[in-house]
């Protein structure tokens, strides 16, 4: 039968509970899982030999961070920036002579005129229209485009800097 063992683990409560810490600080590592009101979180850091737990957590940047705890959910599909990249293309076919003024005009309002303005039909839809192929080529070349999930920027930003500061004090107590 495998052994088993248990060691403590530290619990950080922030904003009254709001968020929810559960940190476990190795000589070697850190492993962490949040629960809070943007999103549950999780992530495990190897630091080295010799480096201090908190302090990597308190020189950690947003965006490493974020990635490692958020893993997949850190990037959202942002429809907003369709239309600019949509635009961009165009241009950059009409600058390479790929296709006249007119086409592009044309290819503007086929592409831009869409039933939905969001999600996977709105993809969808863009990737099925008419001129579609002429601006693109294949759909693979038709990039996802994304930003940061508004709920890791708001997790940092109300729980994640405060968590900071506890360390900060940690360290200096």
């Amino acid at each position: 039968m495998m052994a088993v063992t248990s060691e403590d683990a530290k619990l950080y409560r922030v904003g009254g509970g709001s968020a929810i810490f559960f940190v476990d600080f190795r000589p070697t590592g850190v492993s962490m899982s949040v629960q809070s009101q943007h999103g549950d979180f999780s992530g495990s850091w190897y630091i080295g030999e010799g480096a201090c737990p908190r302090e990597f957590l308190i020189a950690a940047n947003f965006e490493t961070t974020m990635e490692r705890l958020a893993g997949k959910s850190f990037m959202v599909e942002a429809p907003e920036l369709y239309e600019d990249y949509i635009k961009s293309q165009v241009q950059e076919c009409l600058n390479d002579e790929e296709i006249n003024e007119d086409e592009a005009k044309e290819a503007l309002e086929d592409l831009l005129n869409t039933e939905f303005s969001e999600g996977e039909l709105y993809r969808y839809e863009i990737l099925n229209k008419e001129c579609f192929e002429k601006i693109f080529g294949e759909d693979e070349y038709f990039s996802v485009q994304k930003k940061v999930n508004p709920h890791c920027i708001q997790f940092w930003e109300k729980y994640w800097t405060p968590f900071v500061e506890c360390l900060k004090g940690e360290i200096e107590g």
